[in-house]
């Protein structure tokens, strides 16, 4: 007699699966050997990798004395589909529910407050017992000097913000429980800020080194033309949704760029755990058993 079993496993959601990848995932390889066997490319000073790099071809630049090079045609990650905007915005806002661990608060409006732009204020975090949910119906704008409201508590809720326009930044972002932006438009960081410790996915293009002193008309920029500026570190995640909106990389350190990256990006992969009750899914794995 045949009977089915139902296994269901809780995943972070794929967009997540880059944080992981490089411990659990073991690439496709060349015959001429296993990936972990294979030289890198000699680099004598200024070593921009530790860990595994996997292309079809790597410059002495990116060459990887401590870790692994994987050169081969084959030697790229496994594809795996990331969603559109609409879609995440329809699975993990309009289909959620409040629950014990979870609040969902209701959209932001545009003109909160009379307000042309939605001010970080409209975000409160302070109910500590929960994690949070939001959906900001306009541009979102974290302006110089202030914070989200949060619980002067050192432990600080996580929080998942949709923003339906673009998210100008002009100030840093030191909040420590874990915030994801996920962004319809453009992400304008101003040169100023130094720290964003978040996770911040956008649709639109992403841009490290603007001036949003102009609120209305904030410029961009490109690397092309890079902006001086301090260094950048994120605690976090950049992600860009589209390939056609890239991450414009746009500070410069000057001579220093020479020893120091303009932008640091360093990943959480606390992230995995906090947004378990706010950007997870549940899959079902069948399997016949004799």
């Amino acid at each position: 007699m045949m009977r089915i079993k139902v296994l269901q496993i809780e995943l972070i959601t794929a967009l997540f699966l880059f944080l992981v990848l490089s411990f659990y995932f073991h690439p496709a390889f060349a015959a001429t050997g296993e990936p972990w066997n294979m030289p890198c490319p000699v680099q004598n000073l200024n070593q921009r990798a530790d860990g595994l790099i996997s292309a079809k071809n790597i410059s002495v630049k990116f060459g990887n004395p401590k870790g692994a090079c994987v050169i081969s045609p084959q030697a790229p990650f496994a594809p795996y589909a990331i969603d559109t905007y609409d879609d995440l915005k329809s699975r993990y806002y309009a289909q959620a529910k409040s629950s014990a661990a979870v609040t969902k608060h209701d959209p932001i409006p545009l003109n909160y407050n009379g307000a042309t732009d939605i001010y970080e204020s409209s975000i409160d975090f302070r109910d500590n017992t929960k994690n949070h949910l939001y959906l900001i119906n306009g541009n979102l704008l974290k302006r110089p000097g202030l914070g989200f409201l949060q619980d002067p508590d050192p432990l600080k809720p996580p929080g998942l913000v949709f923003v339906e326009g673009n998210f100008s930044i002009q100030s840093d972002i030191g909040y420590t429980g874990g915030l994801v932006f996920v962004v319809k438009g453009n992400v304008l960081i101003d040169k100023s800020v130094t720290v964003i410790n978040a996770v911040i996915i956008s649709s639109g293009t992403l841009y490290t080194a603007t001036d949003t002193s102009n609120i209305l008309n904030p410029n961009t920029c490109s690397h092309n033309s890079p902006v001086a500026a301090s260094q950048l570190t994120v605690n976090g995640s950049l992600i860009a949704l589209n390939s056609s909106n890239k991450i414009e990389f746009c500070r410069t350190l000057g001579a220093a760029n020479n020893t120091t990256p303009a932008e640091l990006i360093q990943h959480q992969p606390k992230y995995l755990v906090i947004l378990r009750n706010l950007f997870s899914d549940t899959f079902q794995k069948w399997s016949e058993i004799q």
